[in-house]
């Protein structure tokens, strides 16, 4: 069987060590497993430079970084801007990918609501000079967090926490940025698996049937009851979708 490499997309304000949870349970006996960070997440590196933290800017290093770890086929697993950019790379590199798992992802404007909006207007004024997020409001976010996702494990919200901490506010100019992406998905004809939470609190959860509409993927699960990051809460599920999918894709 031919290698391909699965590579995994975060989303918007997260980082690359959030894929382990799921990655532990993935199995890949023929694939290598790689997760990036985007620029200003993570190790992605950094830029003093407002314009580069556009969705193109972020597009093309995301895909330098892709170049530099696969030359063959890839597997793209992308989850909410993660998702986004993913359907972007499935739309201008079709040769390139294998299969796509988009996981809550991101696809149109009038999936953000009214609250992301907010937090991300009033990070711009507090924050958007600095390097990074003070200390106590990543403290304060995690101990909210405990509130308002009490399901999370501490594990993984220790992980989220961690990975804040490396984030840059500049990041916060992403969301003025990207585009509606509705009139070129009907175009992408990559083998997909669609998944998503019906209570996402995060994204619009009612949009997601318009994008199975738009995309006709191979597979749909939808997890009851379950927020904007089910690979993080049910990683097990969520990779056991994922191993049935490729299993059938690649025979």
């Amino acid at each position: 069987m031919p290698m391909s490499t699965i590579i995994m997309i975060h989303g918007f304000g997260a980082c690359s060590t959030q894929w382990k949870f799921l990655s532990d349970h993935l199995i890949v006996d023929h694939l290598t497993i790689h997760s990036i960070d985007l620029l200003g997440h993570g190790n992605g590196g950094k830029s003093s430079i407002r314009t580069d933290y556009s969705i193109e800017s972020t597009f093309e290093k995301m895909i330098f970084d892709i170049d530099s770890i696969a030359d063959d086929e890839i597997i793209l697993i992308g989850h909410s801007l993660g998702g986004y950019l993913s359907l972007m790379c499935a739309h201008q590199f079709p040769e390139r990918i294998k299969n796509l798992v988009l996981i809550n992802p991101l696809f149109t404007r009038e999936q953000v609501g009214p609250g992301l909006k907010i937090m991300n207007q009033l990070g711009k004024i507090f924050y958007i000079s600095k390097d990074h997020f003070p200390n106590r409001l990543v403290k304060f976010g995690h101990e909210l967090s405990k509130i308002t996702h009490p399901y999370i494990s501490d594990e993984v919200r220790s992980t989220l926490v961690e990975g804040a901490g490396y984030l840059t506010p500049k990041v916060l100019y992403l969301l003025d940025t990207f585009s509606d992406l509705t009139d070129i998905i009907p175009g992408i004809q990559t083998p997909t698996l669609l998944i998503w939470g019906d209570q996402d609190r995060t994204l619009y959860p009612e949009l997601y049937p318009h994008l199975a509409e738009l995309l006709n993927p191979s597979k749909i699960y939808i997890f009851d009851n379950e927020d904007h990051s089910p690979h993080l809460t049910q990683p097990k599920v969520v990779a056991e979708t994922i191993n049935e999918f490729l299993n059938l894709s690649n025979h």
